[in-house]
């Protein structure tokens, strides 16, 4: 997998964390918008080339990015 669509994990009600694998160049806007038990998003990846998505993806403050 070398990207994560937009909107791929809106509204999941059972993420609660994520890790961003090391061959993923692209996150799509709102993927993650209204998962609100989202906690952790991990990502391993050297490669990141666009990021779409703001840091508030599940307008929470206790969302942690870990890079």
């Amino acid at each position: 997998m070398t990207g994560i669509s937009g909107s791929a994990f809106k509204n999941n009600k059972k993420l609660k964390t994520v890790t961003i694998g090391k061959n993923v160049k692209k996150i799509g806007s709102n993927s993650f918008n209204g998962a609100n038990v989202l906690k952790n998003i991990s990502i391993t990846s050297k490669g990141l080339k666009s990021v779409e998505w703001q840091l508030r993806v599940c307008r929470k403050e206790y969302v942690k990015v870990f890079l």
